[in-house]
């Protein structure tokens, strides 16, 4: 495939992203939903042209969903980790323990997930001793955000098996015309 013709199909799939992205703006209930699939996005570019390119619309569409999304949570989350983590996940997937795999992936998100408290809490003022009838909130929270990240996890590798066995050649055989 020519330089060329990668250089386009990153350009649209950045416009993609981008356009997932900025309808947090419009779709304030999605927006994890919308940052992971900016994220499958980029996925799809390094799945198909490399990883050079992909880390490239990464930083593309941080930087556009800096400036132009309205909603912090949707941007904070896409940086953070949903817009890389499908790459780190290929990575990782290489790793022959799953024990090891899952320790990896589980450590990284709950590095995330506390920056992200911290950021809330000490940037945004957030208060930290929120409770429920005697439980404490941030750690309720912790544990779903763990349990809907495995699930996040498992459909990412679903989709990366379904991608690479049906569309992956039916993308190559597109941009080789």
């Amino acid at each position: 495939m020519s330089d060329i013709k990668k250089l386009a199909f990153s350009g649209v799939m950045c416009a993609t992203a981008s356009v997932l992205m900025l309808s947090a703006n419009l779709f304030s209930g999605g927006l994890y939903l919308l940052a992971a699939g900016a994220g499958t996005v980029i996925y799809i570019l390094y799945f198909t042209v490399g990883k050079k390119y992909a880390l490239t619309a990464f930083a593309v569409v941080s930087v556009i969903s800096f400036l132009f999304c309205m909603d912090r949570e949707a941007f904070l989350s896409f940086v953070l980790l949903l817009g890389y983590y499908p790459l780190v996940k290929t990575a990782v997937d290489k790793l022959r323990y799953r024990l090891m795999r899952l320790l990896i992936k589980l450590s990284l998100f709950n590095a995330v997930l506390v920056s992200g408290y911290l950021i809330l809490t000490f940037v945004f003022s957030l208060p930290s001793d929120m409770t429920l009838f005697g439980v404490s909130l941030p750690a309720l929270f912790a544990v779903m955000y763990n349990a809907a990240f495995i699930i996040y996890d498992i459909a990412l590798g679903l989709f990366y098996d379904k991608y690479g066995e049906r569309v992956l050649n039916l993308v190559t055989k597109l941009l080789k015309k």
